[in-house]
């Protein structure tokens, strides 16, 4: 490979968490194409398209010393007029076993031929390619798991509506910048598998359509911690981190209730919570039972970081009246006050006082207020912390399409659990109507749980989902990335009006094999 294409980004550091980078390259054929092919390569993932047609994504998983490119022959998919290659890419920005933290990056290059004898270069360094920052995706989203990268958190209404089509108008980009630090990767050299296939595959059961239930009302925040990893690696400082988190409960009356919790050390009015166990119907989930007072109840806790965003979620019973607030006001418009993240020097300086904290110590804390309308929107816990209700509705896989859900049937939403048959890794493509303000997400897993009949089994582990909120009423809409797991539920929230699922892909990666 011989090229003065350069690496280029939407500026010239390439530095941040879960980027997305859209690139255009316009140009006109005023003759038929004889041959055109394009190389690229990007870190940490791309998707090519040509003239608004998915063509492949890439690249094979590399260490960025020995970084890998892919050839792609595009003759067939070029016209004599205009034509315009996309690309988008995912920059993780964080440490996974997928890949090695380095820096975010695009190169392109190669050449149509056209029949005229002309030549148009595709080139990074010698030919305009234009750029655009992609803000659709939640850039704080949680990671998949400690090992794997951030989640997709997408909301339509931040997208660049039709970006990869040829006639979309880009005059409001810039040009891509060229990294000011070309040397983050090796020599390029040409990619050493095959592709994966891009093949359609069908469920093989619709194990069922579960109405969702508000038996319980769930209040959230959460602490993106961009330094978690890159303290380890720059100074080695290995040692724990902290947030301390308050609220006060309001309770109308004095009662007992059952809350659910997640990992941490929890005081209510001044008393540990002890005498927690483990939820039957959620694997994230601890189950303790509190004795509220009538009107304010203290709540103070502290949990230690362990990924590079912290998601805290406390469940109440819906029908306790239960209300949290930052301070001691329900005219609050504030539901919990937390730390910035603590350093366990600080940490062990601060315990010394005893929980929950003395009054004197507060001022010393920089202190953080979460809107009460927010919430930390990670849909591995919230679909882990979901309640069912009774199945009523029988369809087929052959049924979901253009089937017609009732929002007077599902007022509080809709989970949709299906069996691939086998574990496959797979895209998720999804069409539908009535979907305006709706929240949907796909959730992905090995196993089913025992207690939730046929309903998917999530861990702390690996709770691999994908959310996108809808903006439009009839949509389409693809995940970025490949989600392995046998069973998937697909589920949708805040339904404003009866929906209709009218088209479901389920297009999966696979390496093509000869079966012998």
């Amino acid at each position: 490979m011989k090229t003065d294409a350069k690496f280029v980004w939407f500026d010239d550091k390439g530095e941040g968490r879960n980027l997305y980078a859209a690139f255009r390259k316009n140009f006109v054929c005023r003759a038929s194409v004889s041959k055109a092919v394009i190389s690229v390569f990007a870190d940490s993932a791309y998707h090519l398209y040509v003239n608004g047609q998915f063509v492949n994504f890439g690249p094979a998983r590399f260490n960025p010393k020995f970084p890998e490119y892919d050839t792609y022959d595009i003759t067939t998919l070029l016209i004599t007029g205009k034509n315009t290659i996309s690309i988008l890419v995912n920059y993780f920005g964080t440490k996974t076993y997928k890949n090695i933290e380095n820096c975010a990056g695009f190169i392109a290059w190669g050449k149509a031929v056209l029949k005229n004898g002309k030549t148009i270069t595709f080139d990074t360094a010698v030919t305009e390619w234009k750029t655009s920052k992609i803000e659709a995706y939640d850039k704080d989203a949680p990671k998949l798991s400690f090992a794997l990268n951030p989640m997709e958190i997408y909301d339509q209404k931040k997208e660049l509506k039709d970006w990869k089509k040829t006639d979309y108008d880009d005059s409001s980009w810039a040009c891509a910048f060229a990294l000011e630090n070309q040397n983050c990767w090796g020599k390029l050299l040409a990619r050493s598998i095959p592709f994966l296939s891009e093949t359609e595959i069908k469920p093989e059961k619709l194990l069922g359509i579960y109405p969702l239930k508000r038996e319980e009302r769930s209040f959230s925040f959460k602490v993106p911690v961009p330094e978690f990893y890159i303290r380890k690696q720059e100074t080695g400082d290995t040692k724990k981190q902290y947030i301390f988190f308050k609220t006060w409960l309001h309770s109308p009356v004095k009662q007992n209730i059952t809350v659910g919790l997640f990992w941490g050390e929890y005081w209510l009015n001044g008393k540990e919570i002890g005498n927690r166990i483990h939820s039957e119907n959620s694997s994230l989930r601890y189950n303790h039972r509190i004795s509220l007072e009538a009107g304010w109840n203290y709540f103070f806790g502290y949990v230690t970081v362990y990924l590079d965003e912290f998601s805290f979620y406390i469940n109440l019973p819906a029908d306790s009246g239960v209300e949290p607030y930052a301070q001691k006001d329900i005219s609050c418009p504030y539901s919990f006050s937390y730390t910035s993240v603590l350093r366990q020097s600080d940490f062990d300086k601060i315990s010394k006082s005893g929980f929950p904290l003395p009054d004197d110590l507060y001022k010393d804390l920089n202190w953080n207020l979460w809107n009460r309308n927010r919430t930390a929107g990670n849909p591995g816990r919230e679909n882990d912390l979901d309640f069912y209700g009774e199945k009523f509705e029988r369809l087929g896989i052959e049924d979901l399409q253009n089937h017609i859900f009732k929002k007077d049937d599902y007022p509080d939403g809709i989970a949709i659990v299906l069996d691939l048959g086998k574990t496959s890794l797979v895209r998720i493509g999804l069409g539908a109507e009535g979907v305006r303000n709706v929240i949907v997400d796909f959730s992905f897993s090995e196993r089913l749980h025992h207690q939730k009949k046929l309903l998917l089994y999530l861990n702390h582990a690996y709770h691999a989902s994908a959310r996108v909120f809808f903006s439009e009423n009839s949509v389409y809409w693809e995940t970025f990335h490949h989600y392995g797991g046998r069973y998937v539920a697909i589920t949708f929230r805040n339904l404003k009006q009866d929906i209709k699922i009218t088209n479901l892909k389920f297009i999966s990666a696979n390496y093509p094999v000869e079966q012998k």
